[in-house]
C-alpha cells in the first residue's frame, strides 16, 4: 500500500503545476463566449437591425451568380462575402444530411424560417 502511494506522489509530482495566469485567462475566455451567445438569439426569427437584414440578402445574392450591388454597396466592405462562405458550408452540410436537396430548397428555408442565417450572421 505504501508502495502504491508513492508511486502517485512520485507521478503527481511529476506533473507540471499549472500557472494561475493560465486558469485566469481561460475563465475570462470562458466568461467572454457565454456573455457573446447569450443575446445571439434576441428578436429571432424578427430583425430588429436594418443592416442585418441587407447584409444576409447579399451573401444570398451571391449564391445566385448576381455580382452586381452598385459602387456604394461595394465599398462598405466584404462582410457578405464571409456570410457567403459560410451559407455555403451550411448548404454542403444540410445537403449531406438529406435536409435539402437543391438550392430551390436551400431558398424555401430561408423563406419558411430565416433563423439559422441571422445566427450565422450574428
Amino acid at each position: 500500500m505504501t508502495r502504491l502511494i508513492a508511486r502517485i506522489q512520485k507521478r503527481v509530482s511529476a506533473v507540471p503545476a499549472v500557472d494561475k495566469s493560465l486558469v485566469l485567462l481561460l475563465i475570462i475566455v470562458a466568461v467572454a463566449l457565454i456573455l457573446r451567445t447569450w443575446g445571439t438569439s434576441f428578436g429571432l426569427p424578427f430583425v430588429y437591425h436594418p443592416d442585418e437584414g441587407i447584409e444576409v440578402n447579399r451573401a444570398l445574392q451571391l449564391g445566385t451568380g448576381d455580382f452586381d450591388f452598385g459602387t456604394f454597396r461595394m465599398l462598405k466592405g466584404g462582410y457578405f462575402y464571409l456570410l457567403f462562405v459560410e451559407f455555403g458550408f451550411i448548404f454542403v452540410i444540410l445537403k449531406l444530411l438529406g435536409v435539402v436537396a437543391s438550392t430551390q430548397d436551400f431558398a424555401h428555408l430561408y423563406l419558411s424560417n430565416p433563423t439559422i442565417f441571422y445566427l450565422v450572421g450574428r
